[in-house]
C-alpha cells in the first residue's frame, strides 16, 4: 500500500513541478520602449518549451507564442521569441523583433532585450523586472 501511495503521489506531483505559470512585471531600462510592462510566461520543463503572451503579442500575432527553451542551467532559463511586423509609430514601416529573456529560477528576476531587425540603428532596448507565480 505504501508503494501505491508513493507512486500516485509522484504521478500527481510531477505535472505541477514540470509546469510553471508566471506573471512578470517589467520596466524598460532604456528610453525606447519595446519592453512590455506585463509578460505572461508558462514554462514546461518536460517539453523544454516556454509560452509567452503580452498585449503586443495579442495585437501582432493574435495568440500566445510557444517556443523552445533556448537554454537552461541550474540558475536560469533562457527564452527567445519572435514577433513579426510590429508597426513603427514614427514611420510607415514595420520591423521584426527578436526578444531574448533570462529568468533567474531562484529570485524570479527577468532581464529582457529586444533586437529590432530592419528598422533602426538604435541600441537594443532592454528591460527588467520580477516574475511571480500566477
Amino acid at each position: 500500500m505504501k508503494k501505491l501511495f508513493a507512486i500516485v503521489t509522484i504521478c500527481f506531483a510531477m505535472p505541477a513541478a514540470a509546469q510553471q505559470s508566471l506573471k512578470c512585471d517589467l520596466q524598460a531600462n532604456s528610453p525606447y520602449g519595446w519592453i512590455p510592462s506585463e509578460l505572461f510566461v508558462e514554462i514546461d520543463k518536460n517539453e523544454k518549451q516556454a509560452t509567452v503572451y503580452a498585449g503586443f503579442i495579442k495585437k501582432y500575432v493574435g495568440k500566445p507564442i510557444t517556443t523552445e527553451l533556448s537554454g537552461e542551467n541550474s540558475k536560469y532559463y533562457k527564452i527567445n521569441w519572435f514577433v513579426p511586423n510590429i508597426e513603427l509609430t514614427n514611420t510607415r514601416r514595420s520591423v521584426n523583433v527578436d526578444y531574448s529573456a533570462r529568468l533567474n529560477k531562484a529570485t524570479g528576476k527577468m532581464n529582457v532585450t529586444a533586437y529590432l531587425n530592419g528598422g533602426s540603428d538604435m541600441p537594443p532596448p532592454r528591460g527588467s523586472g520580477t516574475c511571480k507565480p500566477r
